[in-house]
């Protein structure tokens, strides 16, 4: 079972509302039944939609940024943002 932090996004991407949430290490995508499906391996303090493109979401890090991409029904880890080496917390 998964140990849920505080960070919570609900996004729009299309047509679709996803729940993004932070756990204990990663990030995962959790449906309308509680099912989660694990993103990428991290902890972060807060996640920003993209207002440019939606598809893309800013994880904030401690220390640093990072982003995920969601195409084709899927998410893609981009990255780290480089020169952000600080914590991300809002």
């Amino acid at each position: 079972m998964n140990n849920f932090s505080n960070s919570t996004e609900r996004i729009s991407v299309g047509n679709k509302e996803i729940l993004l949430v932070s756990t204990d290490d990663s990030i995962v995508q959790m449906d309308a039944n509680g099912k989660t499906t694990s993103i990428i391996s991290a902890w972060s303090f807060c996640f920003f939609q993209d207002t440019d493109d939606p598809n893309r979401v800013f994880i904030g890090l401690d220390p640093g940024l990072t982003s995920i991409y969601y195409e084709n029904g899927k998410w893609k880890e981009e990255g780290k943002i480089a020169g952000v080496e600080f914590a991300v917390r809002n």
